[in-house]
């Protein structure tokens, strides 16, 4: 979600003396921020989710990842679900929402391992949203700051000490809101 040279600007630090630290601090964030809103929010492709008919609820299947989703192919099993043969289901038979990671079908089939859905979720650096790089540089820079200060709840590695939950401000919480899966 955000590069090293963002988080250095935003600390204003113009050496390579804390890389290895501002390395650390920006992993560990994204995956705090990630695991907090149970979203996928750095890029990746290629995700897979599966439905049972039993899953689906009004003819909608809500995916796991909900945030950013792009490149969907929804298919159906026509084999079986010890060996699935999965066919691409003809896009005009199905509404994508890819802002809410939602697919509404026109008609749903029934039975186990019945949908497959393939696609991509979350954010690149160059395509993250603004509100959403500065939750994440808002944490890493006061982890940053008080790396050296850290009590016992803190998690060391190198030297410094991370704690994340206690940087998450209500500030912070309501500009990550729209990443929350609920």
């Amino acid at each position: 979600m955000i590069t090293i040279i963002e988080l250095k600007s935003f600390l204003d630090i113009t050496t390579t003396d804390y890389d290895d630290a501002l390395n650390l601090i920006i992993s560990g964030v994204e995956t705090f921020v990630e695991s907090y809103c149970r979203n996928i929010l750095n890029l990746q492709t290629g995700i897979i989710d599966i439905f049972d008919s039993d899953e689906i609820a009004t003819d909608s299947l809500l995916l796991s990842n909900r945030v950013n989703i792009a490149n969907v192919v929804l298919s159906f099993n026509s084999g079986t679900p010890a060996n699935p043969v999965w066919t691409a289901v003809d896009p005009s038979e199905y509404i994508v929402y890819e802002k809410e990671g939602r697919i509404d079908l026109n008609s749903m089939r029934s039975g186990k391992k019945v949908y497959q859905v393939k696609y991509d979720a979350g954010f690149s650096p160059t395509t993250a949203p603004t509100d959403l790089k500065l939750a994440v540089l808002k944490i890493a820079s006061a982890n940053f700051n008080k790396r050296k200060s850290e009590g016992q709840k803190s998690e060391s590695a190198e030297g410094y000490g991370v704690d994340f939950a206690n940087s998450l401000t209500d500030e912070i919480k309501k500009m990550l809101v729209h990443y929350k899966s609920l």
